[in-house]
């Protein structure tokens, strides 16, 4: 380029505000994509709530029709699809749509609540402990001797079944599921809803995330529909009293999905480890835990005046 020239200086100065230009045009366009989501993805995220219950449907009955999922993996007896199912199907559709509707800001609070482990040690007590001395006391009350006798004959049972049993509902199972319903799920419907009102709203959807367990066991067929729709009925109603419980946990705790997941694991772990080793069967040691878990929830209804530990959880996010 001559500098002389002046027509050669003018194209240039065209030629780099031309390229600036398109810079910031393109610039301009990404931030735009970035402050303006896509219709669809604002779709969801006005409608988290809807959004999380197709996924886990969707996903987690999908599960239950993978044969490579079908085996029993685990010891116990515990389903392989049903692990899978609570990863990618409960937990997993919970951080996506926290992402669609919160961002990563409400990712990291999602996270934050999932890891609360630094409660007071009586929550501790209360989520791990409870259940199953409460569920072998009821037994000795309402069976007799038998359930002592054979915990005194076969203590070394806690150590070899128990435990492992309810460590394997911990790791796989439970705190993945309560991820979702606890951290995500039920913890809006109480922002809309009084806490006691939040517990029947859950109880229902909370229900009908269980029928391909219910569904899986007796086979899926028309014949089925009648027990699947009494099954429905009766879950609805009994986990109406456990959500109460939980919740109450979930508040008392500042939030700690964590301790809803260790006294959901405990709760499984009676019914279906305890009640085999220490009871006559699965069937029996699900009325025994399901009178504690009703009693209870009267209780902290009762106590709590239906708020729940609500005013402890609001106190806690207000430090």
């Amino acid at each position: 380029m001559n500098p002389s020239d002046p027509t050669q200086s003018t194209e240039t100065i065209d030629r780099l505000t031309t390229t600036r230009g398109a810079v910031m045009s393109s610039t301009s366009k990404t931030e735009s994509v970035q402050r303006h989501p896509t219709a669809f993805r604002r779709l969801l995220a006005r409608h988290p709530l809807a959004t999380f219950l197709a996924l886990v449907y969707v996903i987690y009955t999908a599960m239950a029709f993978v044969p490579a999922l079908a085996h029993h993996a685990f010891p116990y007896d515990l389903p392989l699809w049903v692990a899978v199912g609570h990863l990618f199907g409960v937990a997993v559709p919970a951080v996506v749509v926290t992402w669609l509707a919160d961002g990563r800001e409400g990712v990291r609070d999602l996270a934050r609540r999932c890891t609360r482990w630094r409660v007071a040690p009586r929550w501790y007590v209360a989520s791990l402990i409870a259940m199953p001395v409460a569920f072998l006391l009821l037994a000795i009350v309402a069976i007799g001797d038998g359930p002592l006798d054979l915990l005194g004959d076969h203590w070394a049972r806690l150590f070899t079944n128990v435990l492992p049993y309810l460590a394997l509902s911990i790791l796989l199972f439970n705190v993945a599921e309560e991820i979702g319903w606890m951290g995500f799920f039920h913890a809006r419907v109480q922002e809309r809803y009084t806490a006691l009102k939040a517990c029947a709203v859950v109880a229902f959807p909370f229900a009908i995330f269980h029928l391909p367990d219910f569904l899986v066991d007796a086979g899926w067929s028309v014949a089925n529909i009648g027990p699947a729709l009494a099954y429905l009925v009766f879950m609805t109603f009994f986990l109406f009293f456990l959500r109460v419980i939980l919740v109450w946990l979930y508040n008392n705790t500042g939030g700690s999905v964590l301790i809803v997941g260790l006294f959901h694991s405990s709760f499984n772990t009676a019914v279906s480890r305890m009640s085999v080793d220490f009871l006559s069967g699965p069937t029996v040691g699900f009325l025994l835990a399901s009178s504690i878990v009703i009693v209870a929830a009267v209780v902290i209804i009762v106590r709590t005046r239906g708020r729940l530990g609500y005013d402890r959880l609001r106190a806690f996010a207000g430090r």
